[in-house]
């Protein structure tokens, strides 16, 4: 069995490089995280139920999922999808999940 990372094809398979090290998981959480108020820490994130927490909280829930999902895929099913494609298509599963929700009208909805 290879051990070698599926994403970036460097570094041990692990959950801390894919976490930490991967350079395909790296430009991909970059590319998401200040669009949906992801570099929030874990406290804030968690105590707060304001519209910012929201999507911080639904931001990294598919972001986990779809890098873990591409990672699956790859080795699973041998089947590839680049980080701008997997980019693409995560925004707008985030945006229809936040469009879906019955959000209260407040300045801070508003101003998001």
């Amino acid at each position: 069995m290879n051990l070698t990372c599926a994403l970036c094809g460097h570094g041990c398979d692990s959950v801390p490089h894919l976490s930490f090290q991967c350079k395909y998981s790296h430009k991909f959480w970059s590319s998401i995280k200040g669009m949906f108020y992801m570099d929030q820490t874990g406290d804030d994130m968690h105590q707060n139920n304001n519209i910012k927490s929201v999507m911080s909280k639904i931001g990294t829930a598919a972001c986990v999922y779809n890098v873990w999902h591409e990672r699956n895929m790859r080795l699973f099913q041998d089947k590839y999808i680049d980080e701008i494609t997997l980019i693409k298509m995560v925004k707008e599963e985030i945006k229809w999940k936040l469009l879906s929700l019955n959000v209260k009208k407040s300045d801070a909805v508003i101003q998001t």
